[in-house]
């Protein structure tokens, strides 16, 4: 992989604000402007650690959307990594946004920009702490392997941690980057996602006894969701994520007022604990919609819940460095690599507040700690 012509940037403030610049929307809905997909900013990446001494490749997962995996101190990449740090390369939608979202310019002590929070500010950090250690290591003998994979698709399906880990990519401990205020973010909910069609028969309005209003028959769906579905929810709990949350978020039918309806549709958001995932959440879902006859349900997404041992050997070493432990209502990239035995966890600089809000930013000051905490648990690895 050439790196010529690319300029190391002088500063972690800077190395933030070059990846800012770098429009990478994930495609899926709406992305709110032409450039979509995560190609340009992985390579960018990807000459970074280049010039950091990494072995880098850019692993395709989706059409100009690839994977960047990248090693340290293994030529020879072990058939398992100690430690893998694992931001996701890919931001929402800018659609509705009040700033401009590729001038990262600083004010009032403030990074603005579309993912300077979430995520390119935690990864900003960790590469920065990876390319002081590199410096720092290279003649050591007591450096110990160290991967960087930066990661597409995160907001909208997983779909790069999902590649690399059935690629057979292992490591013993991943460093998810996520805006966790430096805290480490040890479990976190999962989510189910699943849409609802419930079907009539059109007519005119004017003799609604000859058709058959799929809202009216939504609405008796709804009421039977919230009756039935929210108690089986609630009854599950966690000792710290607390309880199933379930929500409808969107809702559409019919399409004149003087027609009756034959489609009505509605988007629903559960968030799942260990204890109540989406096999036992879709089990009890299908047990209530059996009685509706005219509905399709679709499960669109369903991300896993993470729970990780907050003991273990490696969380515990990370500990000191940190603002201590945590969990999540949210969900990300963790749980894919839980689900294949890695022990993984979320953490980095910023407020999740201001992941995909209208003007996002993440404090300068807050960012340099995030740089700090990462540097002093890399320096603090050896054999």
């Amino acid at each position: 992989m050439s790196t010529q012509g690319f300029q190391t940037p002088k500063s972690a403030t800077r190395l933030l604000q070059d990846l800012i610049a770098i429009p990478s929307v994930n495609p899926d809905g709406d992305p709110g402007c032409p450039t979509t997909g995560e190609q340009q900013i992985a390579e960018y990446t990807a000459a970074f650690l280049k010039k950091c001494g990494a072995d880098v490749e850019l692993v395709p997962v989706l059409p100009g959307r690839p994977n960047i995996i990248a090693h340290f101190n293994a030529p020879r990449a072990p058939k398992t990594l100690p430690i893998t740090f694992a931001p996701h390369l890919d931001t929402v939608s800018v659609r509705g946004m009040t700033i401009d979202p590729f001038n990262p310019k600083i004010v009032s002590g403030k990074i603005l920009g579309r993912g300077a929070s979430d995520t390119k500010g935690p990864m900003a950090a960790m590469l920065w702490a990876l390319k002081t250690w590199s410096e720092k290591e290279k003649a050591s003998a007591r450096s110990i392997p160290v991967a960087f994979t930066g990661l597409v698709g995160e907001e909208a399906g997983n779909d790069g941690a999902i590649h690399l880990m059935k690629s057979g990519f292992k490591t013993e401990f991943a460093i998810i980057g996520e805006p966790t205020d430096l805290k480490i973010v040890h479990a976190h909910k999962g989510a189910l996602w699943f849409t609802i069609e419930t079907h009539g028969k059109s007519c005119h309005a004017s003799a609604p006894e000859r058709g058959k209003n799929a809202i009216l028959l939504m609405t008796e769906v709804i009421h039977c969701l919230h009756r039935e579905l929210l108690p089986f929810l609630h009854s599950h709990r966690h000792s710290q994520l607390g309880k199933p949350s379930f929500n409808i978020g969107t809702i559409n039918g019919g399409s004149k007022v003087n027609i009756v309806p034959s489609q009505c549709k509605i988007e629903c958001d559960i968030r799942t604990i260990p204890e109540c995932g989406m096999k036992e959440i879709e089990k009890q879902l299908k047990k209530i919609l059996k009685r509706f006859s005219g509905l399709t349900c679709k499960i669109s997404r369903s991300p896993a819940s993470l729970d990780t041992d907050p003991s273990l050997p490696w969380i515990q070493r990370l500990k000191p460095f940190t603002k201590g432990l945590t969990t999540a209502p949210w969900f990300c990239d963790a749980a894919v690599f839980s689900q294949y035995k890695i022990a993984a966890i979320a953490i980095g600089p910023g407020s999740i507040q201001q992941a995909h809000t209208v003007d996002e930013f993440i404090q300068e000051k807050e960012f340099l700690k995030g740089v700090t905490m990462f540097e002093k648990f890399l320096s603090a690895l050896q054999r």
